[in-house]
C-alpha cells in the first residue's frame, strides 16, 4: 500500500539531522571561544548548550539502522562523554557567577580603554582548594559587538599573580609582570589589533 505523499514528507533524515547538529556544535564551540556575554550566568548557559548538542544526537544516530547506528554510537561515545565530565567539572569546579570582582576567582587588576575597544589585565586564581592552587596572568583584549556581548583575543599569560597595564600609544599596551619563575621583571610593549578579530 503506498504511504502517500504526506507520509513520505515525514520520513525522517538522519543524515541531514546529524549534519546539522554537527555544524551547529563547530559554530557554537567556535563562537565559545571568541566571544563572552557580559553577565557571566549566560556564558555558563551558552556553554552548556553546546556542550547538550551531541545529546540530541543521539535520536538521528539510532535512526540510522542497526549496523550504522551502532557505529555511530561508538564514534560518538568519545564526544558525549567528554561533553558530560566538562559539564559537570563546571558546575562542580568551575562555577563563579560574580567573575572580575575582588574575591571571585577571576579578577580584573587592570583595564585601559582604547579606540573602539578595551584591554584587561586578569588575575585566574585556582579556587577549588587543595594544597595546590594556581594562578595566573593574562593580557586580554576585548571589543563589544553587541548590547552585552563582545569579542575577546588573549594577548599574553604569565603563570603570575600581579602585575600593572598602562597605555603605551595608539593600539599598544606596556605590561609590567615582576616574574619569579623567570627571575625578572616583564617589561614588554604589545601592538594590539584595532578590530580584535583581525
Amino acid at each position: 500500500m503506498d504511504p502517500g505523499p504526506q507520509s513520505a514528507a515525514f520520513k525522517p533524515r538522519p543524515v541531514r539531522n546529524l549534519l546539522l547538529l554537527g555544524a551547529l556544535f563547530i559554530v557554537g564551540f567556535v563562537c565559545s571561544r571568541s566571544l563572552r556575554f557580559n553577565y557571566s550566568l549566560f556564558n555558563y548557559i551558552f556553554g552548556w548548550a553546546v556542550l547538550c548538542i551531541p545529546f540530541f544526537a543521539l535520536r538521528p544516530i539510532l535512526q540510522l539502522g542497526k549496523l550504522s547506528g551502532f557505529i555511530g554510537l561508538i564514534l560518538a561515545s568519545p564526544i558525549l562523554l567528554i561533553s558530560l565530565l566538562l559539564i559537570l567539572t563546571s558546575v562542580a569546579c568551575d562555577f563563579d557567577l560574580h567573575p572580575y570582582t575582588k574575591g571571585s576567582c577571576l579578577q580584573d587588576l587592570g583595564r585601559i580603554e582604547q579606540s573602539g575597544y578595551s584591554v584587561h589585565l586578569i588575575l585566574d586564581e585556582d579556587c577549588a582548594g587543595g594544597a595546590l592552587s594556581s594562578v595566573s596572568l593574562y593580557i586580554e583584549q576585548r571589543r563589544r559587538i553587541l548590547p552585552g556581548i563582545y569579542i575577546f583575543r588573549m594577548v599574553d599569560s604569565f603563570p603570575e599573580s600581579d602585575g600593572q597595564i598602562r597605555s603605551a600609544g595608539t593600539d599598544s599596551v606596556y605590561a609590567h609582570i615582576p616574574s619569579a619563575w623567570r627571575h625578572q621583571p616583564v617589561d614588554h610593549i604589545y601592538l594590539l589589533k584595532k578590530h580584535v578579530y583581525f
